[in-house]
């Protein structure tokens, strides 16, 4: 009932706004009417004024009696128009017509004057008698010039004293009728747009009023009778969902509304218990996933431990063998056979790394927690590895906020970390670059990013580069990443790849200040 009654009195006020309208609109279209008239008027007193100073050796006395009945029209028009008591414009007008009028019939006597006067002229010389009568009225100042040059008339004469007070009346008298057509022009685009004002109210009285009425009764019937169906039935896909083990939750705009009655208070509750399904269900399978990666690590570290358990003997044999012959070829002249021993000897002490590396990511090592300066961390790595690599035109670039940070860690284990990450920058800027690291302490916090300007990583490769034995190295065993990930997960950290604009690579390690031990990798 109220939804109806709210439609009914939408409809009755645009009614009644539409009635009010019209009549407003007959008043100002009956106004506009009024105006276009005088504005048409005042143009014709115009061109009779003009016609009048043009033609008046011809045609006076005509041009005179029309210019006045229209100026009569004129004022009948503007005083016997109702809204001439409320309106300036029309009294402003009224009152410029009476001073066009005066200075119209001034202007004609004195037009009378100077015709008895110049009739002296004609017994002087008649053709300047004819030429002059044909201008004198259009331009009397060019004839007063004229006269006072060529006939030698006095300044004071009655002739050259008329026809200065022709030459200013003429000038006054345009102004006037300027500024008659100026506010007659006004009055009419005022008498439009006030039309156009009342034409707007009427169509946005219907635009707005008519499918609001629509709007609300239809929309209060649809409303009341599929509310509650909607929502029930929305309530039954959740629950249908939820059977499903689908967890996903629809945040609708409407749930504070719906929240207001029996079934929006079911909802919501529903929608509480689903989110923590949900959150529930999303950890479940992170702890699964995790749970796979580590089943898996600890399957590669076991049979990782085996083979290296296996090749070690025989590769501590074999260098050694090597080194004994390398003992007992100093002296010999075949520099082939030492070269070939040479070689043997290097590669067996490459693959004893390489089994190193196997041990130590199937081990793993207890983490010895001191309390260190990271920065002095990162400067001894960055030493150690410029002195066992080959020279090379690296910029080091090191930046900390604050200048200090002390830090429970395992010394020895970040220094690996960031001695495994400096090879891995200077192995791609071949021809030199800039090495960056920034250190800032964000709360308990400390972020560590290290930048180089190499060629960077693609993004297929982003995904895999922490895996064991991934490496996209000609030479390598693909361990020094899953080497470092471990170490920064057992200090309760975390390390990634982070993108960057443009070439190059950069890493970003977050760790605790404060790292409690042993933590298990993610």
């Amino acid at each position: 009932m109220l939804s109806f009654s709210v439609a009914a009195f939408f409809v009755v006020a645009m009614c009644g706004l539409i009635f009010a309208n019209f009549f407003s609109m007959k008043k100002e279209i009956a106004f506009l009417e009024v105006a276009n008239t005088i504005r048409s008027k005042c143009f014709d007193l115009r061109r009779h004024e003009k016609n009048y100073f043009l033609y008046e050796a011809v045609a006076t006395k005509k041009e005179s009696e029309l210019l006045f009945k229209i100026f009569n029209e004129l004022k009948d028009i503007i005083t016997t128009t109702p809204e001439f008591s409320k309106s300036e414009k029309l009294h402003d007008l009224n009152n410029l017509l009476d001073v066009y009028g005066k200075r119209f019939e001034t202007i004609v006597t004195t037009v009378d004057l100077v015709k008895l006067n110049m009739e002296k002229i004609k017994t002087q010389n008649e053709n300047d008698y004819y030429l002059l009568r044909l201008i004198y009225t259009d331009h009397p100042d060019k004839v007063s010039t004229y006269l006072l040059e060529r006939h030698k008339l006095a300044e004071d004469s009655d002739l050259i004293v008329q026809l200065r007070k022709l030459d200013s009346d003429i000038i006054s008298l345009r102004k006037e009728g300027e500024r008659i057509l100026n506010l007659s022009n006004e009055l009419d685009k005022k008498g439009r747009e006030k039309v156009d004002l009342e034409i707007n109210k009427s169509q946005t009285a219907i635009a707005l009023f008519l499918p609001l009425s629509l709007i609300i009764g239809i929309g209060s019937l649809l409303l009341l009778s599929t509310n509650i169906v909607r929502q029930l039935n929305d309530f039954k896909t959740q629950v249908e969902n939820m059977a499903k083990g689908n967890f996903r939750i629809v945040y609708h705009e409407s749930t504070e509304v719906e929240a207001r009655d029996e079934i929006g208070i079911i909802k919501s509750t529903f929608n509480e218990m689903q989110k923590q399904l949900f959150e529930r269900d999303m950890e479940i399978k992170k702890k699964n996933a995790e749970l796979l990666q580590s089943r898996k690590l600890a399957a590669i570290g076991t049979l990782a431990s085996g083979v290296a358990h296996e090749l070690n003997n025989p590769l501590n044999n074999i260098y050694l063998s090597a080194q004994v012959l390398l003992r007992e070829m100093k002296d010999n002249e075949n520099k082939f056979i030492t070269k070939i021993i040479g070689d043997i000897s290097g590669q067996t002490k490459r693959v004893r790394g390489i089994v190193s590396d196997l041990l130590e990511f199937a081990r793993g090592k207890e983490t010895q927690l001191a309390e260190v300066e990271i920065n002095r961390i990162i400067t001894s790595a960055y030493q150690h590895t410029v002195n066992i690599r080959p020279p090379q035109e690296i910029d080091f670039i090191h930046e900390t906020v604050p200048s200090e940070i002390f830090m429970r860690l395992d010394m020895e284990q970040i220094e690996r970390v960031f001695i495994n990450l400096f090879n891995n920058a200077f192995d791609v800027m071949i021809g030199g670059g800039q090495l960056t690291i920034m250190v800032k302490l964000i709360g308990e916090m400390v972020s560590i990013e290290i930048s180089d300007t190499g060629p960077g990583i693609s993004a297929e490769n982003a995904e895999k580069i922490f895996e064991p034995f991934y490496t996209t190295k000609d030479r390598g065993t693909g361990l020094g990443l899953s080497i470092v990930y471990g170490i920064i997960k057992k200090h309760g950290g975390d390390i990634t790849l982070e993108p960057k604009a443009g070439h190059g690579t950069c890493f970003k390690i977050v760790l605790p200040l404060e790292s409690k031990g042993e933590y298990h990798a993610s």
